[in-house]
């Protein structure tokens, strides 16, 4: 008599979801409840582990809602901020970076952006730092912290460039730079929120990640001694 997949015990099923390559991970969620299931683990890990966002509404407040999720959120174990900004419009003497198209499937850029330097406090007229600078950013990457927290464990905590961070593209980051902008980089203060948000929720650190190995560090001297 034959037997269709979703009869099959759960240890196949989730043998079945263990060997099976990331991008088909996803789909086959969608196969029936208990293949989903099956998979839910490894899905968890691989997409929900390490988080990489940027200090935009959009990318924090998803954030807050995946940590707060009572089965994805527990898989959190890393909280890497990605210091980018946007800027509103060009400067004189302030930092310039191009932005070159984005393949949100292939997850990567294709060319390098045009760089010209400046210290983070000649950015601060430029920036749209209205998220930051009120202090929404903060607020709600308190809640991120009070939500892990909240499921009994640590996390590591970090910022970068995650353009260069093992090929990852922060969540939010394409939303932010729908188009062909300006941007430039705050490693240093976005350091300085995530870490006070963690403070201000009690969560304990149990690893520190600076990356300043990228684009962010290698063109922006100083930014790399303040970090």
């Amino acid at each position: 008599m034959a037997t269709t997949i979703e009869y099959l015990p759960n240890e196949v099923l989730e043998m079945i979801a263990n060997n099976l390559d990331l991008k088909d991970l996803a789909p086959c969620r969608l196969v029936s409840k208990s293949m989903s299931e099956a998979a839910n683990n490894r899905f968890a890990k691989v997409f929900f582990s390490r988080r990489f966002h940027v200090a935009s509404s959009y990318s924090v407040k998803a954030l807050v809602d995946i940590t707060a999720h009572p089965f994805f959120g527990k898989h959190v174990t890393a909280v890497i901020m990605d210091g980018v900004r946007m800027t509103k419009h060009r400067s004189r003497s302030g930092p310039i970076l191009l932005m070159d198209p984005y393949d949100e499937e292939e997850g990567m850029y294709y060319t390098t952006p045009a760089l010209h330097d400046a210290s983070e406090e000649e950015s601060a007229s430029i920036l749209d730092n209205a998220f930051v600078r009120s202090g929404q950013c903060q607020n709600l990457l308190q809640k991120v912290f009070e939500n892990i927290k909240g499921h009994g464990n640590s996390v590591e905590v970090g910022v970068g460039d995650c353009k260069y961070d093992n090929r990852v593209r922060s969540f939010g980051r394409k939303a932010l730079f729908n188009r062909k902008v300006l941007y430039t980089y705050f490693m240093a203060e976005t350091l300085a929120l995530t870490l006070a948000a963690a403070e201000a929720a009690n969560c304990s650190i149990h690893k520190l990640h600076v990356d300043i190995q990228g684009e962010a560090g290698e063109d922006y001297r100083q930014k790399s001694v303040r970090l």
